[in-house]
């Protein structure tokens, strides 16, 4: 045994001297030998925090999981039964993840909301992919909800609640989902809410006052720009309930304004490598709906130089390429695209998108199919980046099949429907863009595309425009 003490001294050392590849080398072997249950808690809550946390730092996430796994019962601490989630949603192992937060929301249910919401909605993804005869995303949403997960991030969690309420009506559990959309905010939400025939139990009759939704949604994001001096994303967000408005020159002063301030002390900003980028995003869209494209195109060029997390950009690359094409600045649009950075499976999407979109105005036949080749196979990446695709190719029977093969899916019903709705003409100045719109007016006219809403939702008249140009 004393030899055994030994080793954990000599890893214990080692962690304290930063050396985490030796930590994550010798301490698996050491903390699953069985005797190591002889050593005092407080010792073995030390030596497995060294190994996680190792682990981690080396990014090995299976020796992290492995020793979570034996610390998270024995401490007193929450960031273990947090770690454990995650981690459990990198590996695959849904059902342990699961099983952690149902074992954490039981123990601790106030510490539950130190979920991100990101963390909240991969485990929501992963969940909805087992196999079995009920959503196990209902399981994962009723644990959170009995836990009254409110997230620590400030600005709320509508999307998470208005899938859950979908979820129960579809379970019959109409009370509950009533209570559950109860002080939602976001406007776009309400527009789901109304546009989808699963809410109807849950509806009023009152006719929706959409305009003074979006006037509430803006009150709220400034108040929690005030309320939140440190987070750049509060800003974002404001400068987006704007556009969402149609308010854009309030948009672009208060993106001037935040962007200002960074340019001023960025450090008074937690977030501000990540949020620095969209604001130029955003700035530029606003401007290209004041008619002022020529700034649009710089400011998203501000963004692409202002790099995204830290990393090369990619958001923004797409997003200028994907106004260039509709601009019909053809080949700046493909150059641009050779900026882009590393790319997630729904981002190339995008990427394929511009080129087949580029390709439909070019007249070339043979690159616009080679496009939309990619992108059918791929459709589970980003069936909204095929379904513009079909339209710029105006393939208006397969861009009809696909929405109505959407609408009676209910895992893709929301997407569509919300593409499908009578959105605000788009103001700004991109010949391409309103005639890709003219055409999916023509689409939604098609009586077997009015047939396939019907039967699942309703086309709603909204003094709203699209706030974001990938809404297909």
């Amino acid at each position: 045994m004393e030899a055994y003490l030994s080793s954990l001294r000599a890893l214990a050392a080692t962690a304290e001297a930063s050396q985490c590849a030796e930590v994550v080398k010798d301490g698996p072997r050491l903390v699953a030998d069985a005797r190591f249950d002889k050593v005092n808690l407080e010792g073995r809550v030390w030596i497995l925090s060294s190994v996680v946390l190792c682990a981690v730092n080396e990014r090995n996430e299976r020796v992290a999981f492995d020793g979570v796994g034996m610390l998270a019962p024995i401490s007193t601490e929450d960031w273990p039964r947090h770690l454990r989630i995650v981690l459990a949603v990198e590996l695959n192992e849904t059902e342990e993840a699961i099983s952690a937060l149902r074992t954490w929301s039981q123990a601790n249910p106030a510490a539950v909301s130190q979920m991100k919401t990101r963390s909240v909605w991969e485990l929501l993804r992963k969940a909805g992919e087992l196999k079995g005869e009920r959503d196990r995303r209902l399981e994962v949403h009723d644990i959170l909800s009995q836990a009254n997960y409110r997230s620590q991030e400030p600005f709320g969690i509508d999307a998470i609640r208005i899938e859950h309420a979908r979820l129960l009506l579809q379970n019959g559990r109409v009370s509950e989902a009533r209570r559950r959309v109860e002080g939602i905010v976001k406007v776009v939400t309400h527009v789901e809410m109304a546009a989808d025939r699963t809410f109807d139990p849950i509806r009023s009759d009152e006719k929706i006052d959409f305009a003074a939704l979006a006037a509430t949604e803006i009150e709220s994001a400034v108040a929690v720009a005030k309320a939140h001096p440190r987070l750049l994303e509060a800003r974002y967000r404001e400068v987006q309930a704007y556009r969402q408005a149609g308010r854009f020159n309030d948009a672009v002063a208060a993106a001037d304004a935040a962007l200002a301030a960074v340019a001023a002390d960025a450090s008074q900003f937690d977030d501000s490598q990540e949020y620095v980028s969209w604001l130029h995003n955003d700035r530029a869209y606003s401007l290209y709906e004041l008619g002022r494209n020529d700034e649009g195109r710089a400011a998203m060029r501000a963004g692409i130089a202002a790099g995204e997390g830290g990393h090369p950009n990619v958001s923004q690359v797409i997003n200028l390429a994907e106004l260039l094409v509709d601009e019909g600045r053809l080949e700046e649009a493909l150059a641009a695209l050779k900026e882009l950075g590393h790319a997630s499976a729904y981002g190339s999407m995008w990427a394929e998108a511009v080129r087949a979109c580029a390709a439909a105005q070019n007249g070339d036949a043979a690159t616009l199919e080679e496009a939309l080749a990619k992108l059918r196979e791929n459709e589970k990446d980003n069936v909204a980046a095929l379904q513009r695709s079909l339209l710029c190719g105006n393939q208006i029977e397969e861009a009809a099949a696909l929405y109505i093969k959407r609408l009676a899916d209910p895992s893709l019903r929301d997407g569509a429907l919300l593409a499908l709705q009578n959105w605000q003409e788009d103001p700004a100045n991109l010949p391409f863009r309103k005639e890709v719109y003219r055409r999916l007016d023509v689409l939604r006219a098609r009586p077997d595309v009015e047939a396939a809403i019907a039967a699942v939702g309703r086309v709603l008249d909204l003094p709203l425009i699209r706030a974001y140009w990938g809404s297909f």
